[in-house]
């Protein structure tokens, strides 16, 4: 059974055809009436049919409306309706907390069982056999890319971020086989990380996608990748908000997972820069 059936239909809405997305927008709206309705009731007051009821519930990948009514009951036992609806300007500050939190419980718990074992222990391997590694982001996607410079800068790989295009271009041209691109676009569509993904694989470099959609022009391009779960698009973007710490959770258990391959070489060398940060501190 899938959990937060409510925040699943919600993802799902941009995939359904007019007449089931008009369905899953009542059952949203009305879910805690949807729960004590029968199929035809529900068919009636949606003005729906039927057969409408049954192709949305295979559609969000249910085995019919009792399922879809379980499933309701179950997330509606635990926690107010408000909860999965999108912020609104009557919302006070626990309210947004309490919204948020959800959110983000929702994607975390999706990415935890969606990221295979298999898929960053090949990218733990790229990693491992990269003789530099290029690191690229635009937006919000470069906080992304800077949090994994950092992690992967200090543990002896020769890693490189830049935000500026031409000159990550110019730097990527000299190089061939035995480096690592990574890309990072949320959307897996971005122009200048598409391009740059292409270059690193015209100069017979690997390439790491970061992206949350697995069928985007990056994926199609990169030779591994990790795909962290997304939330549907909403007015004040607080699913920019939660796709952006989904990101940041899929970079730390790629990052983990080579840290703990490497355990006593990981922690030497966090000594080693912990210890020359220290000794260049500026005291105020």
């Amino acid at each position: 059974m899938n959990d937060d059936i409510l925040f699943l239909i919600r993802d799902k809405l941009p995939t359904l055809s007019k007449s089931e997305r008009n369905l899953a927008e009542y059952i949203l709206a009305k879910p805690e009436k949807v729960i004590r309705y029968t199929a035809s009731q529900l068919a009636k007051e949606a003005a729906s049919s039927p057969a409408t009821i049954i192709r949305f519930t295979r559609s969000i990948g249910l085995n019919g409306f009792t399922e879809l009514k379980l499933q309701l009951s179950s997330d509606i036992g635990q926690q107010k309706v408000e909860v999965y609806t999108d912020i609104d300007k009557e919302d006070n500050p626990d309210t947004i907390k309490t919204k948020l939190k959800a959110r983000i419980d929702y994607v975390l718990n999706k990415n935890v069982a969606c990221l295979t074992n298999e898929t960053v222990e090949k990218c733990v391997e790229l990693v491992e056999n990269a003789q530099t590694i290029y690191i690229y982001g635009v937006g919000a996607s470069s906080l992304v890319a800077q949090d994994m410079y950092q992690k992967f800068s200090r543990l002896g790989k020769v890693t490189i971020f830049e935000q500026d295009y031409h000159h990550m271009a110019g730097m990527m041209a000299s190089v061939g086989e035995g480096s690592l691109f990574i890309g990072v676009s949320n959307s897996g569509e971005t122009r200048e990380t598409i391009r740059l993904a292409q270059l690193a694989r015209e100069r017979q470099m690997k390439v790491i996608g970061l992206t949350s959609f697995g069928g985007s022009k990056l994926a199609d391009i990169a030779t591994i990748s990790l795909v962290s779960e997304h939330e549907g698009e909403n007015p004040l973007r607080a699913a920019a908000t939660v796709s952006l710490m989904a990101q940041l959770f899929v970079v730390d258990v790629f990052f983990l997972s080579y840290a703990a391959k490497h355990y006593d070489q990981t922690i030497e060398l966090l000594q080693n820069t912990k210890e020359a940060v220290k000794k260049v501190k500026i005291d105020h």
